[in-house]
């Protein structure tokens, strides 16, 4: 009984994770809640080496971490809102 559950779970995981993955792929720029440009993409697409870029998980992955998403910030947009005062004081 507990293998089917398990069995069960993952693929209910795997099912809910693909779904994410691909609404994620079709909106890949967008524009976050408080108005600031921001793409989405899974962490083996993201160039962690890279300076200019801030990002911010997303949804974790816990059978393959490189499938995680995240959300990429560039550089100019984190500094928009260091800019905007009301935000960060």
């Amino acid at each position: 009984m507990g293998n089917a559950y398990e069995k069960i779970l993952l693929i209910f995981s795997i099912l809910v994770s693909s779904y994410i993955f691909l609404e994620v792929q079709k909106a890949k720029a967008s524009v976050d809640e408080l108005g600031y440009q921001v793409e989405y993409k899974t962490a083996e697409n993201i160039d962690f080496d890279k300076n200019d870029v801030f990002v911010v998980l997303i949804e974790e992955n816990r059978l393959d971490i490189n499938k995680s998403i995240y959300a990429v910030y560039e550089r100019k947009e984190i500094e928009k809102l260091k800019n905007d005062s009301y935000i960060i004081s």
